[in-house]
């Protein structure tokens, strides 16, 4: 055979072949590695720049100075921050922020009074109670107090009554014309679109929800709300007499003649003087400095009371702190329900992730001797309620806890609160509503009406019960009346065993039925009467610390730093539990309403401040509602005024 040509084997390795040479692949990647590195050193810097820029300068309070109070539209039991609360320089302010502030400001020498601008403002009674007493307590110091008043009702006015001076406007409008509620009834609404709820109620005064099944008060609602007006009436009677050195039956002959006009309630001795709001602040720099002193050279020092709470320690606020005997106070506010996704700015609620962390921060807290639970809930999730309940029989095992009811513990809240070792309430809050309602839409006769039938196909007689798109059974309505039946007897018995009474005395006095602090004591469904202040002396009394000792308070939830709040405005900074579950939830009202949420939002914040508390209210029903056919949800009783 003959050889190949040459040109048959090209020369190997070809000339024009290249070499293949070594790939140098790590260098991008620790190109980019540095680039990573850069980025987090060069956030870091700027997050703690931000965070530094966003925290608030301790404030240097000057002598002569006034506390200056202002509740603004609501008043929250405490506040601990959101995540754009850092962008606003000024905290607001909660109830636990003013009484510690009035406390600090009787003893502290550069405060020479107060002054409070009592306007329209939604606020528990029992918030009130413990607002009046405090400034009882301030006045002792014989320092002065002035209120001012451009507009408000009788809630209003009775705070402001406890002032040494009482001014209004000119041309401001007080209403002074008795104590009043009202509620909305949907049943014919509902009707009229065909939709039908199954309620069951458990048992005669559960009325939270009567407005979907009836179109008036029934009976036993419209007696528990009665007794609840006259108590408010009878209260305000007697603290506007008191403070105001007139007789109850003047004031109440006042009210049935509804006045209104500052001329008039400066002639009937309710007021002192008619003022504008700078003469008022003139007649405080003419008091502070004299008569000779109130040109412009001399300022009026108004301190806010978040200002004033962010102020640089004093040496005596820093001396004599017992440090070893601390209280914890964990604040319980709004309804009792899992975390969801929330339309309306200001709602709160207790969920049992937050509240069994920030229960077991305080019980591993060495330094903390007892726990306080501060309830303002009209309570709401059944299996939150008693996931919560657990914790706390849990925790009292280790350490004493003792329950402070703010304006409102009931259903729900009064089923935490039975948990504790004490029950302590003021005199006006609302508890009790021992009971249950369940409540199912049925939404056959929506469908019937868009024309839409509906087939189905089962396994068994109950594999369709409470299916709301067909009718209801008898037999389904008793299904269901059982199974709430049981959650209330349970309720009944735990209530009866936390305060030693039979079930038949328990039951009787639950019922659904709320109870203002005064007949809850009464009855013995609490031990003692008071506020905030005074559960803090008992538990004082029962560690043998003494009264005049002080004490350090841990509070929760803790306030967030300008760092955490930033992360979270970008969905970084937690892996909490809760977190997630509110970040995944959709927005059942906007899917309802067909709305998106920032036009719902932007609606609600167009309501009057005593609407939204009632939409909190019929959001957390609605979507509680959902997941649990049962709750413990006390009626929506925030309107009284």
């Amino acid at each position: 055979m003959p050889e190949p040509s040459q040109s048959y084997f090209p020369p190997y390795p070809p000339s024009s072949y290249p070499r293949r040479r070594k790939t140098r692949w790590w260098i991008p990647l620790l190109i980019i590695g540095i680039i990573i590195l850069l980025f987090f050193i060069l956030f870091s810097i700027i997050a703690g720049s931000i965070s530094s820029l966003f925290e608030k300068e301790p404030i240097e309070v000057k002598t002569s100075s006034v506390l200056y109070i202002n509740f603004g539209e609501q008043l929250p039991d405490y506040s601990f921050g959101s995540p754009l609360s850092f962008l606003d320089q000024s905290k607001s302010i909660s109830l636990f922020d003013l009484i510690t502030a009035i406390q600090k400001a009787k003893d502290d020498s550069r405060i020479l009074g107060i002054y409070y601008k009592a306007n329209a403002s939604v606020v528990g009674w029992a918030m009130s109670e413990e607002f009046i007493e405090a400034i009882k307590d301030f006045k002792q110091s014989g320092k002065f107090v002035y209120a001012y008043m451009d507009f408000g009702s009788e809630s209003d006015y009775m705070r402001a009554s406890v002032a040494d001076k009482l001014f209004i406007a000119n041309e401001s409008l007080l209403e002074m014309n008795g104590f009043a509620l009202g509620s909305l009834f949907l049943k014919g609404f509902f009707d009229k679109i065909g939709v039908d709820f199954l309620v069951d109620f458990h048992e005669d005064f559960k009325s939270a929800g009567e407005s979907y099944v009836n179109r008036k008060f029934s009976d036993s609602s419209r007696h528990q709300l009665k007794v609840i007006l006259d108590q408010r009436l009878e209260q305000f009677l007697s603290t506007v007499a008191e403070n105001r050195n007139l007789s109850t039956n003047f004031i109440k002959q006042v009210l049935d003649r509804g006045v209104y006009t500052p001329d008039s309630l400066l002639a009937l001795g309710f007021v002192d003087s008619l003022l504008c709001e700078e003469e008022l602040k003139n007649l405080m720099k003419e008091k502070i400095f004299g008569t000779s002193d109130t040109d412009d050279s001399k300022k009026l020092n108004l301190i806010s009371v978040s200002n004033y709470m962010s102020s640089v320690p004093t040496k005596s606020d820093r001396e004599g702190i017992d440090r070893d005997n601390q209280i914890a106070i964990i604040f319980a506010s709004g309804a009792i329900s899992t975390p969801s996704s929330n339309p309306f700015e200001n709602e709160t609620i207790i969920s049992s992730s937050a509240f069994i962390s920030n229960l077991k921060k305080a019980v591993n807290n060495k330094k903390v001797s007892a726990i306080i639970i501060r309830i303002n809930s009209p309570g709401g999730s059944v299996l939150v309620s008693d996931e919560i309940y657990t914790a706390i029989l849990k925790a009292k095992e280790k350490k004493p806890i003792y329950c402070s009811m703010s304006a409102m513990a009931a259903s729900g809240g009064y089923y935490l609160a039975s948990a504790c070792d004490k029950i302590i309430a003021s005199p006006s809050t609302l508890t009790g509503s021992i009971g249950v309602i369940s409540m199912i839409p049925n939404l056959n006769g929506l469908i019937n009406k868009l024309g839409i039938s509906i087939d189905t196909i089962s396994t068994g007689p109950s594999a369709q019960d409470l299916n709301n798109m067909i009718p209801f059974s008898q037999r389904q309505k008793d299904k269901l009346h059982t199974l709430s039946k049981g959650v209330y007897f349970r309720f009944i018995e735990k209530v009866a065993k936390s305060r030693n009474k039979t079930f038949e005395e328990t039951r009787a006095l639950a019922k659904g039925r709320v109870w203002t602090g005064a007949d809850a004591y009464r009855l013995g469904l609490v031990d003692t009467l008071g506020g905030l202040q005074t559960v803090i002396a008992m538990v004082k009394k029962d560690l043998g610390v003494p009264q005049e000792q002080k004490i350090r308070l841990q509070t929760y939830p803790r306030s967030e730093d300008g760092l955490n709040a930033l992360l979270k405005l970008f969905g970084k900074g937690s892996d909490d539990e809760e977190e997630a579950m509110i970040n995944s939830e959709t927005n059942y009202l906007s899917e309802i309403l067909n709305q998106n949420q920032s036009d719902i939002k932007r609606i609600y914040s167009l309501l009057p401040s005593e609407l939204k508390p009632k939409m909190e209210f019929v959001w957390n029903l609605i979507q509680n509602a959902k997941y649990e056919k049962v709750q413990m949800v006390a009626p929506d009783l925030i309107e009284i005024k």
